[in-house]
């Protein structure tokens, strides 16, 4: 049958529930990618609209993806706002990190709102940074792609360090639906959640321009 995305999708959490998989689980029976059947869910988390947008085409398949890996998109958006006001208030070009791309969804909103900005994604998770360089590709965004925890393997100065890393204390109950299906690595963090950004703050400054933030 010729399916929609969405009816593909759901097909896909009818399957996982009835069955009792995991993501990886269901792939393999499918003979499916675990970023296809990831991606493919991802799309059941969107606004009802956005959804009917997508089964009309109004939305392509590559956007919708990275829309869906958002966590918290209106914290993410808050975020990607910030940046383009102080690339206004500088008037220069921005030479910006992104810690813990993930999805690589606000690195490549930011080139893609920035075009002359140099953008980088790090990520400690080989895995992710696939995602994020295929989704960069599939965008039309010239994002440049470092494979590293924190900034270990970062070199040069930035104007902007941004960062949405894992905050969750490994003692804190959250949703099994996200448990099971995201990767833990980017979900828990020691100190109560805490270790990812006082990593950050702690060793950042030797990255910073003049007038740079974070």
């Amino acid at each position: 049958e010729n399916l929609t995305a969405i009816e593909e999708a759901t097909a896909y959490k009818k399957l996982q529930e009835t069955l009792g998989l995991t993501q990886e689980e269901l792939a393999k029976r499918l003979g499916k990618s675990r970023s296809h059947i990831t991606n493919m869910l991802g799309l059941l988390t969107l606004p009802d609209t956005i959804q009917e947008d997508i089964s009309a085409k109004k939305i392509t398949m590559g956007h919708a993806r990275v829309i869906s890996k958002l966590d918290d998109y209106n914290q993410q958006q808050e975020l990607v706002d910030k940046v383009i006001k102080y690339a206004k208030q500088l008037n220069k070009k921005l030479k910006i990190v992104d810690i813990g791309t993930g999805s690589g969804a606000i690195a490549i909103t930011l080139k893609k709102l920035l075009p002359s900005s140099n953008v980088t994604a790090v990520d400690i998770s080989n895995d992710a940074l696939e995602v994020a360089k295929s989704n960069a590709k599939k965008l039309g965004a010239d994002v440049n792609f470092i494979q590293s925890n924190m900034l270990n393997n970062v070199t040069g100065k930035y104007d902007c360090i941004i960062s949405n890393p894992p905050y969750i204390a490994y003692d804190e109950e959250i949703m099994d639906i996200v448990k099971n299906n995201e990767p833990h690595l980017a979900l828990y963090a020691d100190n109560n959640g805490l270790a990812c950004y006082e990593k950050i703050l702690s060793n950042c400054k030797n990255y910073l321009n003049n007038n740079a933030i974070v």
